[in-house]
């Protein structure tokens, strides 16, 4: 029988919602001591958080403890990237980890018909920390899947549990090395080099056998993506429900998600719903923009507008992703920004950035699951590969109620996409006139009056140290801009033109030809 819990929560509101010390006696005390102290410090939980981490203790209970209850022990969750889900499945991951180890050690003592027996008991769960999964994390992407790990690491901080990684992009000798010669407590892995490593390494198949916990985080993504098949493969390798416990989080309900939640759940499961009923989504309330440039040449001003139109619009909280169709073009961009005198930034830097005036460029990958806390800005040029990516892309933004935007840059023969591929969302014509016009308005308002822009930000006293590669270290706040902004607005066009002297023409050429295909 289904359980159904949702959750009459309108607006996500932490200072409602319980404190983390309240799971004390639920949680062994190192887990809640990282909770609460060190090192996330942590007061309130998120409504995921809440209804998830209220089902502990028994939720962590080894299986065979849990066979006899009436409680179920899989979930079938639907929660927004950014709520705090990373936690809320972590946590009892890590919790039945440690119960599990309990047990294999008590069970031995028994066994042997004995009262008591810490050596037994230490070389027993030392075996089986280095052989048996604890918990399988998937994840769709590498970032997302590296982001899991360091999560789970730092939840795991005062416990000798230890966390693998098997992601794509990656050496996976060095992971295979780690895998084998190390503790297996938690494995987060993306499915693709998992199932690759699961075909070539058939001795990794032992681990899984007795995996207790099976997670599947962003599972509308992982479908969208494809990875069904590798799925399948994967969760054949694994022990059958009951025995494995299975979470399954997911930003919508769709068929395919349906199917694999009857597939890989147990009829018991519980359903935790988490997204309010009357929640809009993000495409359907933050303005949106798109531009069809009259000539190619007009792409970078365009673009390096559209980040000057958003760093005087948010002064002092711009943070900004740019999304390139092709990787070559990414490497194009990542080449120039930096030489038009723009901070960029790498993944980990821009999630923990505070100075106020941060660039991401990336291709498709950070559209997936990542998140980028406080993202007032999504530049796509180029169109996306479907109108799905394109609201993947424009979700990076607004979050949380909070405000964002989206710009579309494309050329002349793209022009059709908006017509016939976006017709149901609300996205509004901007020409390069009107925003050039907007951007001299801000300029000289700003050259005016710059402390008018700064009403609710405290900048730095610290100037931009850039480094040989062009790239920035980042400030540890916003830093004012330099003065007389209308001139170097003006003497864009210039530094343009020196700075595309410059470049590899073959470079560009290839550049342009990944975009045909």
């Amino acid at each position: 029988m289904l359980m159904v819990l949702q959750v009459p929560l309108s607006e996500e509101t932490y200072s409602q919602q319980p404190e983390f010390r309240s799971l004390a006696g639920k949680v062994s005390d190192k887990t809640l001591k990282a909770l609460t102290e060190s090192p996330f410090k942590l007061k309130h939980m998120s409504s995921v958080q809440s209804e998830v981490l209220s089902l502990l203790p028994s939720l962590a209970d080894p299986s065979a403890d849990s066979q006899s209850s009436e409680k179920a022990r899989d979930l079938l969750v639907k929660a927004k990237t950014g709520t705090g889900k990373t936690i809320a499945f972590l946590v009892p991951a890590i919790e039945a980890r440690l119960k599990a180890l309990e047990y294999a050690g008590a069970q031995a003592v028994r066994d042997a018909g004995l009262a008591n027996d810490p050596v037994l008991v230490k070389k027993v769960q030392r075996k089986m920390a280095h052989n048996d999964v604890g918990a399988l994390i998937i994840s769709p992407t590498r970032e997302l899947a590296m982001q899991i790990a360091a999560e789970a690491v730092r939840v795991a901080h005062h416990h000798d549990l230890e966390v693998r990684t098997l992601v794509g992009g990656l050496p996976m000798k060095k992971q295979l090395y780690e895998w084998r010669n190390g503790r297996v407590d938690i494995v987060v892995a993306t499915p693709g080099r998992l199932r690759d490593a699961l075909e070539n390494h058939p001795s990794l198949s032992e681990g899984l056998r007795k995996s207790q916990t099976l997670i599947l985080d962003e599972a509308d993504t992982l479908l969208e993506m494809g990875f069904r098949p590798d799925l399948d493969a994967i969760v054949e390798q694994l022990p059958k429900t009951p025995q494995r416990q299975t979470f399954l989080f997911s930003a919508t309900l769709s068929r395919p998600i349906r199917q694999i939640a009857q597939a890989y759940l147990d009829p018991s499961h519980k359903f935790i719903d988490v997204v309010p009923e009357n929640d809009t989504p993000v495409h359907a309330r933050i303005p949106q923009y798109h531009t069809v440039l009259p000539t190619a040449e007009h792409q970078i001003p365009h673009i390096l507008r559209l980040i000057a139109h958003d760093q005087l619009t948010n002064t002092g909280r711009s943070k900004i992703l740019l999304f390139l169709p092709t990787t070559k073009m990414t490497q194009l961009f990542n080449t120039l920004i930096p030489h038009a005198g723009l901070a960029l930034i790498d993944v980990d830097a821009f999630r923990a950035d505070k100075t106020g005036a941060s660039i991401l460029v990336s291709s498709d990958v950070s559209a997936r699951g990542v998140d980028y806390p406080g993202v007032t800005r999504v530049i796509q040029v180029g169109v996306p590969s479907s109108p799905d990516q394109y609201v993947h892309r424009v979700g990076r933004t607004g979050r949380a109620g909070s405000e964002g935007r989206g710009d579309l840059v494309l050329l002349p023969f793209e022009a059709n996409f908006v017509r016939w591929q976006l017709s149901g969302i609300p996205i509004k014509p901007l020409t390069v006139h009107q925003l050039t016009e907007d951007v001299d308005a801000l300029v000289a308002k700003y050259d005016q009056d710059p402390s008018a822009f700064w009403t609710n930000v405290q900048p730095v006293q610290q100037p931009l140290r850039q480094y040989r590669d062009g790239r920035f270290a980042a400030p540890t706040g916003p830093v004012e801009f330099p003065a007389d902004v209308q001139t170097r607005m003006a003497a864009m066009s210039t530094h343009i033109a020196t700075l595309l002297e410059g470049l590899d023409v073959e470079a560009i050429r290839e550049t342009l030809g990944s975009l045909l295909g």
